[in-house]
């Protein structure tokens, strides 16, 4: 599935840039596919951007699942439900906000009907809770229903650094118990606009000021480049990601201008 740190993958309004002599005009995400090399095969799997009141509503994914955005009367995010009607089973964040912020995101998997697709039954399965610096979220709390089915314990810790000018550099992920790492990536950037950087996204682990240009695993040591083709305005047209020589993705952006 693309990510949402290149869909999104997903957080959706976006700015791009044919400028006139006084204003920029705007862009946004129309289709978004990802193809991933398979010996001599390929998968791809594409995404289509849908709007409605210059803001999107949902998502049409090639791989069973639409993704459908609300919002509060005040327009900021309020939920993003991810159904998939091949697992008959939507997978809803709702967002909680404090001083204009997300603080929370409460979690919940919804069953559907597997002739009407109408939803069945909710279950609440854990939240996020975030801790800001300097504006920026640096401590993510993850908590799961416990095994008992009595309440949401601390799983893991998710803690990012930050650039100057937003990017996430550092990001490690551990378990509550014990510390050990699960996850752990350091980022460099171009210095180029991000597809997402004027959306309204659920933060996910990803920064959308600039592109990365390289991730590396610091796990497995294992460096992923991303070589970048760019529109006229200075948005990626093409990502070809590569560990080494090794293609391991293209993704490709269509875009919608005014």
């Amino acid at each position: 599935m693309v990510r949402l740190a290149l869909l999104l993958s997903l957080s959706m309004l976006l700015m791009a840039g044919c400028e006139t002599d006084q204003e920029e005009s705007y862009c946004y995400p129309q289709r978004i596919t990802q193809t991933i090399p398979e010996g001599s095969e390929t998968t791809q799997v594409t995404a289509d951007f849908n709007y409605e009141d210059n803001r999107l509503d949902h998502i049409i994914w090639s791989n069973f699942q639409t993704h459908y955005f609300s919002y509060l009367e005040d327009g900021n995010l309020r939920s993003v439900a991810k159904k998939n009607v091949q697992t008959f089973r939507t997978r809803e964040s709702v967002m909680v906000y404090d001083e204009g912020r997300v603080s929370r995101t409460n979690k919940y998997s919804i069953s559907l009907d597997r002739f009407t697709q109408e939803n069945l039954d909710t279950t609440f399965t854990g939240y996020h809770l975030f801790t800001y610096e300097d504006g920026h979220i640096v401590l993510e709390e993850v908590y799961s229903n416990n095994e008992e089915n009595t309440g949401a314990d601390l799983a893991a810790y998710n803690m990012y650094t930050y650039d100057a000018v937003g990017n996430i550099t550092r990001a490690v992920s551990l378990t509550a118990r014990g510390g050990d790492t699960l996850s752990a990536s350091s980022f460099t950037y171009d210095n180029k606009k991000h597809p997402f950087n004027g959306l309204e996204l659920p933060f996910e682990g990803e920064s959308h000021i600039n592109n990365v240009h390289e991730r590396t695993d610091l796990v497995s040591g294992d460096v992923y480049f991303h070589q970048v083709i760019y529109t006229p305005s200075d948005y990626p047209e093409q990502l070809n990601i590569k560990q080494e020589s090794y293609l391991t993705e293209v993704i490709r952006i269509d875009y919608l201008c005014d």
